[in-house]
């Protein structure tokens, strides 16, 4: 049964369920499209969030609608829109706390806060010294000079991938001799 916008938007607001049923039965495809337009089509499911954000935001604010200014439709895809990019918004916040680069990092974050710890210097630079020769210089180069990973591939003439590589196994050679050592001043 086809409803014409117009009534649709009265039953709405009159607070009708039945309108309410149509409109998820016949908008719910055009919201979708302009929210995973928006927020992107690898995160369906968070599209699928949004849509049901909308259509509880339409249910709710569709007294703010006015008839003779624009179209129900109209009305809709603004409200969808604008729910879709605040709802961007919110993913995006959500993906740089949990970012997995840093779950993937976190025993990088931790050689780091030991080598940037003044307490552990002298210890720490003991420990580096047991490193190889190339590995060294690069710890010192990046740790206490403070340089780029272009800069220190630059400076020794290695590439970018074997410069992370090895600060990687550095900072578990590191972390396998630094953590007994803590234990040991426990």
């Amino acid at each position: 049964m086809k409803i014409s916008e117009d009534n649709l938007v009265k039953e709405l607001k009159n607070k009708n369920p039945k309108a309410l049923d149509y409109l998820v039965a016949n908008y719910s495809n055009l919201i979708f499209k302009v929210v995973i337009s928006i927020v992107g089509s690898a995160k369906r499911e968070e599209a699928m969030e949004c849509v049901n954000d909308v259509l509880l935001k339409v249910w709710e604010k569709i007294s703010y609608h006015d008839e003779t200014k624009n179209k129900f439709s109209s009305w809709l895809i603004a409200v969808s829109k604008y729910n879709a990019l605040d709802y961007k918004r919110k993913l995006i916040k959500i993906e740089e706390q949990y970012n997995i680069e840093d779950l993937m990092l976190a025993d990088e974050k931790q050689v780091e806060e030991q080598i940037l710890s003044n307490e552990g210097k002298q210890e720490l630079l003991k420990v580096i010294d047991t490193l190889g020769s190339p590995d060294k210089d690069i710890f010192i180069r990046k740790y206490f000079m403070g340089e780029s990973i272009n800069e220190i591939s630059e400076a020794l003439n290695l590439t970018k991938p074997a410069i992370k590589n090895r600060l990687f196994r550095g900072r578990k050679i590191l972390k396998d001799k630094l953590n007994p050592m803590e234990m040991e001043a426990l």
